[in-house]
């Protein structure tokens, strides 16, 4: 685990954003894209009212 880094950001497609607040995604898998573990800032595209999420994980 990276301590003290600043968060990245993470975009979901909207369709994502009940599952994520609800708690049942809890997990995704990127391909390409330079995610790493620990703080992250999560961005729902296109979504009309949702605002970015602050990771509420224990990492």
């Amino acid at each position: 685990m990276t301590t003290g880094a600043p968060a990245q950001t993470v975009h979901f497609d909207q369709k994502h954003y009940t599952a994520v607040v609800s708690g049942a995604k809890v997990s995704t898998v990127r391909w390409r894209e330079d995610i790493h573990e620990g703080p992250a800032i999560f961005i729902f595209d296109n979504h009309p009212t949702a605002r970015p999420l602050q990771d509420r994980s224990p990492l």
